[in-house]
């Protein structure tokens, strides 16, 4: 028969052509690495000679979108397989991540990413589009002696009923920079004074967001994390700063744990295992750069780029991402 409109195929050919037709037909989000762990046994087992007559282009659904693959040996298959696998190592203590299927394409370089996104500007060289750009704040709370990470609920506004970081909008009339952004955020969100100097120490980079149904828009986030040490002893205030001997991670600061408290926005909850964070109810992101943070024994420095699934927070699935450590 044919395959996809493509070239005929052996009969051969038919388990990898059923199984490509049974994932597109039951129109499931599937498992990228399951897929691909299947197509590269079903080719393994018919020979590198039947693949390369059989040209085979294994479609699935993802987002809603048909995404030709275009591997058409068994080896560039094990590749793909093996990069996917070990890109996710580091994260496989994490409890309730999201399956692959709903964190796309992850891209090695920056204009790899872009020219998925934008096919166009690859393809006949034009600039890319003048996007409207909102700038916000996100600072990561931890303790890190103990494995604990803090997050909010949100009770309102974009993402309702999702956990997530402590931010916010930044606002340049009060904002002098995005440090006093993440400072003033995480004091209204949660009743955490950090000292200017510290939450700047804990910059870890930039995350810019966009979405395929909003092309137009982008979300850029200055990312920090603070280190916390809660002792329960009443004389204990953020002036206090425990500082790493060896260097490799950020100060502790120390708290009173009975300051933190919520605000008409936030509510605040200690997870005191960060295995075991609520990944399934946060945003797709922070299956990928936040797991990264809290899987290091050093403080990590990187910038990110996101592109976001149609449907917003009820879809809350990637398209495309790329990250580049400093």
């Amino acid at each position: 028969g044919k395959l996809h409109n493509g070239p005929s195929v052996s009969s051969q050919s038919v388990p990898l052509v059923m199984w490509s037709f049974q994932c597109r037909t039951a129109n499931a989000i599937c498992s990228r690495a399951q897929f691909i762990a299947r197509s590269v046994s079903l080719l393994t087992s018919y020979g590198q000679s039947t693949t390369r007559h059989c040209s085979a282009n294994p479609i699935i659904q993802s987002c809603g979108k048909n995404i030709d693959w275009n591997y058409s040996d068994h080896h560039s298959l094990k590749r793909v397989f093996s990069s996917i696998t070990s890109s996710t190592t580091e994260s496989s203590n994490f409890t309730n991540i999201l399956p692959l299927s709903r964190l796309g394409v992850s891209h090695k370089t920056l204009g790899s990413y872009l020219a998925s996104i934008y096919p166009d500007v690859a393809r006949t060289g034009v600039s890319l589009p003048r996007l409207k750009s909102k700038e916000y704040t996100l600072v990561v709370v931890t303790e890190s002696r103990l494995r604990r990470i803090l997050l909010g609920r949100k009770l309102r506004g974009f993402g309702e009923g999702f956990f997530n970081s402590f931010g916010g909008h930044l606002d340049y009339d009060i904002d002098p920079t995005p440090t006093h952004g993440a400072v003033r955020e995480l004091a209204e969100e949660a009743n955490i004074n950090i000292p200017l100097d510290i939450m700047n120490e804990g910059a870890v980079g930039t995350l810019r967001f966009t979405f395929d149904d909003k092309k137009e828009k982008q979300m850029v986030v200055n990312l920090y994390r603070v280190d916390l040490d809660c002792e329960k002893d009443s004389q204990c205030d953020s002036s206090r700063v425990i500082r790493d001997d060896e260097g490799g991670m950020l100060p502790a600061v120390c708290i009173n744990p009975s300051i933190v408290r919520a605000c008409d926005e936030m509510e605040p909850q200690w997870f005191d295992n960060w295995d075991d964070i609520p990944l399934n109810n946060m945003f797709a992101d922070d299956s990928i750069w936040l797991t990264k943070i809290l899987s290091s024994d050093r403080h990590l420095r990187f910038d990110g780029w996101f592109h976001f699934c149609p449907g917003g927070t009820e879809i809350n699935s990637i398209m495309h991402h790329h990250l580049v450590f400093k």
